[in-house]
């Protein structure tokens, strides 16, 4: 995997850096596969703080290979699909997104995308607002996801948190099912930005092994999960996201 990166990049990836970023990433396909999300949340933070040519689009890949194995496992769990609705979120996200990145500050972006989600987690933990899974609020949350996901790398907590009234089972098929989604289209965004290329595959697919064994190792939290963890998990993994996202953004 080092040799891979090294080919791709053009630079030495030094042992303990490479320890790591494999630790981080596989940490974070277990949180992905036991909740739903998270794989990103805390992946692409840290390994940009270690090395920033592997975000986001490399990560970003990698842990696209999470989603399918989360939904080919609980696929049957799944109370509702994204629609039509969630696609075209999704795309006008992204879109939107693209355009942004260009033309605006990326810590401006990070900042505000951290504060909405903080908002958001906060009202939710409080019993303040109340978010059912309807058709209109998955569009919202692939729209918004779309955006935060092109533009930071996180897109993951609006989506999870429309969801984080279900079971265990049913938020972890009803996430994959969005991103095996979204992941294809923020990969596009960020190509169509100029900021993924066979350079990037290349990194990505080193992860997969990673990532594989993350999802392998999840089995033992599930039971754990699925006793009515979910939402707590779920709150906390969005709040972590922004806090990490806003200290990110400041120390960088």
């Amino acid at each position: 995997m080092a040799g891979g990166w090294r080919q791709a990049y053009g630079a030495r990836v030094e042992g303990w850096t490479l320890v790591l970023i494999v630790a981080v990433v596989f940490v974070g396909a277990v949180f992905q596969a036991s909740i739903g999300f998270g794989a990103n949340v805390i992946a692409q933070p840290i390994v940009f703080l270690l090395d920033p040519s592997l975000v986001p689009g490399p990560v970003l890949l990698a842990n696209a290979f999470v989603s399918y194995l989360v939904l080919a496992r609980d696929r049957q769990a799944i109370v509702q699909r994204p629609g039509t609705g969630a696609v075209l979120g999704l795309l006008a996200g992204t879109t939107i997104g693209v355009f942004t990145i260009r033309a605006a500050s990326p810590d401006a972006l990070a900042i505000v995308i951290a504060l909405c989600v903080l908002l958001a987690v906060a009202a939710l933990a409080s019993n303040r607002l109340a978010i059912e899974p309807s058709s209109r609020n998955i569009a919202t949350a692939a729209m918004i996801g779309g955006f935060a996901g092109t533009t930071s790398g996180i897109g993951g907590p609006p989506m999870a948190l429309v969801y984080q009234g279900g079971e265990g089972p049913a938020v972890r098929g009803s996430l994959a099912s969005y991103f095996v989604l979204a992941s294809p289209v923020a990969l596009i965004g960020l190509a169509i930005a100029g900021r993924f290329g066979w350079r990037q595959v290349v990194s990505g697919l080193a992860l997969f092994p990673v990532v594989l064994v993350g999802f392998v190792a999840s089995r033992r939290f599930l039971p754990l999960v699925d006793r009515g963890f979910a939402r707590p998990a779920i709150l906390t993994v969005s709040a972590g996201a922004a806090v990490i996202l806003l200290v990110r953004t400041v120390a960088t």
